[in-house]
């Protein structure tokens, strides 16, 4: 399996929010790099940092959702 090539990272990113170059508002990441790989063939190195990226986005919601407590705990 070829590993997927990091990208540098902004200084002001972060994983739900930050400068980007697509018109989607969250998940930059994301959005950049489906942007990028939008035109090339299946399996190629933009689509596994299309996966990478999504698996980024995945871990941090699930982190997030874990925080959650039930209304009625507050």
């Amino acid at each position: 399996m070829l590993a997927a090539p990091m990208l540098p990272i902004s200084p002001g990113s972060h994983v739900l929010w930050a400068p980007r170059k697509s018109v989607v508002a969250t998940f930059p990441g994301l959005a950049n790099a489906f942007l990028r790989a939008n035109d090339t063939d299946p399996g190629s190195a933009a689509w596994a940092e299309v996966q990478r990226q999504l698996s980024i986005v995945v871990v941090a919601l699930e982190g997030a959702a874990a925080t959650l407590r039930p209304v009625a705990d507050l």
